[in-house]
């Protein structure tokens, strides 16, 4: 598929999200099929990591993807909790919303951080010895929240693409 087969793809999987239509891949597969791409579940899964899709609960308690509302950054829609414990910080969020914010950290590289272990809601970062818990939590909420971190601490905002 082309570049512009994807964006077409993506802006109909978009819309979906927005009209509160997808609560699985399998969904997505469907809506994607009846505008007359063929994907996979795997398709499915890459496009809605690629917009940033999380799941959540629907007002009637069931699972729903969405997107974050624009403006905010994902550790103040997805995080619940963040809690400190010595050398670790365990952040808590809706259901399916871990990986996606601990994949971010991960590919940030931050000081400090020696690794992270998310499940579906959770998310333990353990810290080096000589780093500051505390440190690294406000590290966190900006990079989460669409700054970038470089090795030393320095932010800088990410520029818009539109």
């Amino acid at each position: 598929m082309t570049r512009l087969d994807r964006r077409v793809r993506q802006g109909i999987i978009f819309e979906a999200l927005s009209q509160g239509k997808v609560r699985s891949q399998q969904d997505v597969v469907r809506i994607l099929s009846k505008a007359g791409f063929r994907v996979t579940q795997a398709t499915a899964s890459r496009d809605l990591e690629e917009l940033g899709a999380v799941r959540g609960k629907g007002d009637d308690g069931r699972v729903i993807y969405s997107i974050p509302e624009p403006g905010r950054g994902l550790i103040d829609d997805l995080t619940l909790a963040i809690n400190e414990s010595q050398r670790l910080l365990v952040i808590k969020t809706p259901p399916g919303a871990a990986q996606l914010i601990a994949g971010r950290i991960d590919r940030t590289k931050v000081d400090g951080i020696v690794g992270t272990i998310a499940g579906d809601d959770t998310i333990f970062i353990a810290c080096a010895k000589d780093a500051s818990t505390r440190g690294i939590k406000d590290r966190l909420k900006g990079i989460v929240a669409g700054e970038s971190v470089g090795r030393s601490g320095a932010k800088a905002r990410k520029r818009s693409t539109r």
